[in-house]
């Protein structure tokens, strides 16, 4: 394998730890689990309106981590595996 492989498999691996530990942390703060589970496999249409929005919030905030993660781990891989 050569580094840009194994450079790749990181921030995926990272991206998907960051994403998990986002969620749980927000289904705790928000104490949603009990009523609707792990923030993947809600389906939007059983929730209501407010906490349709917080979820709408958190798949946002996901997105934009993941990919503001992504774009750091491009410029380190321009810089680093020139």
């Amino acid at each position: 394998m050569t580094y840009f492989t194994i450079f790749n498999l990181f921030t995926f691996f990272t991206a998907a730890i960051l994403v998990f530990i986002n969620g749980f942390f927000f289904v705790k703060k928000h104490k949603l689990l009990k009523k609707y589970g792990f923030p993947l496999f809600v389906p939007m249409n059983k929730l209501s309106k407010h906490d349709r929005a917080k979820y709408k919030f958190y798949n946002r905030l996901n997105l934009g981590m993941v990919i503001c993660l992504f774009l750091l781990y491009a410029l380190l891989g321009i810089l680093f595996f020139k």
